[in-house]
């Protein structure tokens, strides 16, 4: 297959995996950005990494199963990811719920931090936000598109849940944003779980195909960097797992990651895509969760760290 055919073929890969245009996924394969092996472009700055990373752990420990709605998976309905930053857009419905699960809050019921901490909004225009780390804010950029008044309506799903102060306003960090981004930087496998989790986010619409089938996906997370998704029916685990690793997630294991990447299988019907032994994600049929999915719009089960999450 000649150079240009191949380029080619990444480009509409690409567009299938991520939503964006034909046009400038072809530019990025031929600049060199995307390849066959890795067909969406990885955030280039691990800062923007971790700042990626941060945002889908917060959604996953934070946006309520009962918001889930089977057109965007975590509330996202679509995703342009750019070497430099990462645009997501927001479904309507429920764009307040997820802006509530990142806006930063210290829940004194709790006794911790909710939200991505250092997580500040900044306008860029009418119905646009950029998302930024207020740890970095020069090098960290996630745009919001979104329907004008969901800010102000995430606000007020926060104050009718938690009476806690919300802390994602200020330009700074507070001392409790800067305390746990310290301790997440002190794991050991904070780089490779860091990488994993800001590719998981830019493939997001795959996991969307997933919630199409039933309208439901339970999800979790081990030690800010392993992921378990779980459904009751729709696609086979072997093939989201195909897409997933068809769609770069575990990237070149030769250039990547000194450890071995690879697909393993840890039993029936489950799949585990490891990039490290800490950081990975399984994906799993839980035969279970039936009964709580039998109408649309019940909440899946939550693991318990997820009980007092915040919604509108």
């Amino acid at each position: 297959m000649s150079r240009e055919l191949r380029q080619k073929r990444t480009a509409r890969r690409a567009r299938l995996f991520s939503g964006l245009s034909y046009s400038r996924a072809l530019q990025y394969a031929r600049d060199g950005l995307i390849t066959s092996d890795r067909p969406l472009p990885d955030a280039v700055d691990t800062r923007q990494q971790a700042f990626e990373a941060a945002v889908l752990h917060a959604l996953v420990e934070g946006f309520p199963d009962s918001r889930q709605v089977p057109q965007g998976f975590l509330g996202i309905a679509a995703v342009r990811p750019r070497p430099a930053d990462l645009t997501l857009h927001l479904d309507p419905e429920v764009a307040p719920a997820v802006l509530a699960a990142l806006i930063p809050t210290y829940d004194h019921d709790y006794g911790g931090l909710r939200g991505a901490p250092g997580f500040r909004l900044r306008r860029r225009g009418r119905g646009c936000w950029q998302a930024y780390s207020a740890a970095h804010p020069s090098s960290t950029a996630v745009q919001i598109v979104a329907r004008e008044e969901v800010l102000a309506d995430a606000y007020q799903a926060i104050a009718d849940i938690d009476d806690g102060p919300q802390l994602g306003t200020g330009p700074g960090l507070t001392r409790a944003e800067q305390e746990e981004l310290d301790f997440r930087e002190r794991l050991a496998w904070v780089g490779a779980g860091n990488l994993l989790l800001s590719r998981v986010l830019r493939r997001i619409l795959l996991i969307n195909l997933v919630g199409r089938s039933h309208g439901l996906v339970n999800l979790y997370c081990h030690h800010y960097a392993g992921l378990v998704f779980e459904w009751c029916c729709g696609p086979d685990v072997a093939w989201v797992a195909k897409e997933l690793r068809d769609a770069g997630l575990l990237g070149d294991a030769r250039t990547d990651t000194p450890e071995v990447a690879d697909i393993r299988r840890s039993g029936r019907p489950s799949y585990t895509l490891e990039l490290s032994h800490e950081a990975y994600v399984t994906l799993r049929r839980n035969q279970a969760l039936h009964g709580s999915y039998e109408q649309f719009g019940e909440p899946a089960p939550a693991s318990p760290a997820r009980n007092r999450a915040r919604g509108h």
